[in-house]
């Protein structure tokens, strides 16, 4: 059964979609931070997405690491901040069985779609939501053309027809 806490984070992921994910570790992955899409969020808590797989770097699949995530598009009333513990997914099955889950049982996977990718799930342990409070328009120049507009276009009660 889902808490209305994670039913509401579970909405507001999928609303927004894409988030930064940032490694704390900076020597585990081979770049400090990704842009990600969300691909599923299950019962247990867990964000599950891909990161592209860098051939020059050794990944450690053993160990869970602390990570961030900050889900943020421009638009929306609303920023999340994810904290938790990530983990890699390497057995070649189950990122198989995922993909099969998210295109379909009927489309094949290919060796080289995995073989490029890591798939990575993040157990949500703290989140802190932010509603964004939409900000007045910048008109810096407002108040100097209203000033322009008066010196050279007077208004004088005076001066209208009157009919």
């Amino acid at each position: 059964m889902q808490t209305p806490d994670l039913s509401f984070l579970q909405v507001k992921i999928v609303s927004i979609g894409t988030a930064l994910f940032f490694c704390e570790d900076k020597s585990l992955l081979p770049f400090p931070a990704y842009i990600i899409t969300a691909l599923k969020t299950d019962e247990q808590g867990h964000i599950w997405f891909f990161i592209s797989r860098s051939r020059n770097k050794t990944v450690s699949y053993d160990l869970a690491f602390p990570a961030n995530l900050e889900f943020y598009r421009k638009g929306y009333p609303f920023s999340l901040k994810i904290a938790g513990q990530a983990s890699l997914v390497s057995d070649k099955e189950v990122m198989q069985d995922f993909m099969r889950d998210l295109l379909g049982k009927s489309i094949p996977v290919k060796e080289e779609a995995i073989s490029g990718v890591i798939l990575v799930k993040v157990k949500i342990e703290k989140a802190d939501y932010k509603e964004l409070v939409p900000r007045k328009p910048y008109k810096p120049f407002q108040n100097i053309i209203s000033s322009i507009k008066n010196v050279w276009y007077p208004v004088h009660p005076q001066l209208q027809p009157s009919i």
